[in-house]
């Protein structure tokens, strides 16, 4: 045995436990999955009929899907945007060497650690209309009191203003960490050559950040698809189907109506949907190289 094939095969061995639970908690139930979208399965007689592409064709009668949809793509869009520029000024304020730049990373990232049922609960007390902290600051400066969570006008901007705060440290630490491998010869340059804070910022920070933004896009953007938990926990979908997101509606499909070949189906789109967003973000974002 040649000394490339041994250490072939020891690579190979540590790799295997991953490859192993790979394939058991992800490769097949996605396999699983695909399989199921296209059947119609009782899951209390374990009987399944293979329906074709009827579970696919019945997104087109369903009202909740384009509903769902549509709530799904506000969600994104809001926390997306407002989370990742959240996160960048807090990474740009700590790289700029404020003092004490440990205690306040550890106090921006201590969010992350706390479970969603958690940030769930806290958040349910701020916003809560009869004693919620929100509503009595908002009395204490003379306006009025709002319904946060009872409202289809508040309630999804309330639970991305929840996200934002529970998750704006683990974008914040990336950013923080592509600001602070930029060389300090570039600004020093650009100050000698006078420019300011402002066309420093345009025309090195940014460039230089591109491929850290497009990370942390695409995954913001997939978590955002994504997202169940916290209309779950804070408004079960509602008021009036306000924050019923899509995820919520494969939830629903799956476990409240058993109707797993759809919410298969639903699950399979919604795959294909991220993967052509996180395709678009990509190219976008990296189509020009920065060199310096």
């Amino acid at each position: 045995m040649t000394g490339r094939t041994k250490n072939g095969l020891v690579n190979a061995l540590f790799i295997a436990p991953y490859l192993a639970l790979f394939l058991v908690w992800v490769a097949l139930p996605a396999f699983f999955g695909v399989a199921i979208s296209f059947t119609k399965w009782n899951i209390f007689t374990g009987e399944i009929g293979f329906v074709g592409l009827n579970n696919y064709l019945r997104v087109l009668s369903d009202d909740l899907f384009l509903r769902s949809l549509l709530n799904t793509f506000q969600y994104a869009a809001l926390s997306v945007a407002a989370g990742n520029a959240v996160s960048f000024l807090l990474a740009c304020g700590l790289a700029g060497g404020i003092a004490g730049r440990r205690f306040f990373q550890t106090i921006f990232f201590a969010p992350i650690i706390l479970s969603i049922g958690v940030t769930g609960v806290i958040w349910g007390w701020l916003y809560n209309t009869d004693f919620g902290i929100l509503n009595y600051w908002l009395q204490q400066t003379g306006l009025p009191r709002l319904n946060w969570l009872t409202n289809p006008k508040f309630a999804m901007i309330s639970i991305v203003i929840m996200v934002i705060w529970a998750g704006a440290g683990f974008n914040m630490m990336i950013y923080l960490a592509g600001l602070l491998n930029i060389p300090k010869s570039y600004y020093e340059a650009a100050q000698l050559d006078g420019a300011g804070a402002m066309s420093r910022m345009i025309h090195i920070t940014l460039p230089l950040m591109k491929h850290t933004f497009a990370f942390t896009l695409i995954i913001s953007t997939i978590g955002a698809f994504q997202v169940f938990d916290q209309p779950y926990i804070l408004t079960g979908g509602g008021p009036d189907y306000a924050t019923y997101t899509y995820v919520y509606h494969i939830y629903s499909n799956g476990f409240r109506y058993f109707r797993m070949g759809y919410a298969s189906a639903l699950s399979c789109l919604l795959a294909a949907v991220i993967a052509l967003f996180s395709f678009i973000q990509y190219k976008m974002l990296t189509r020009r190289r920065v060199d310096y």
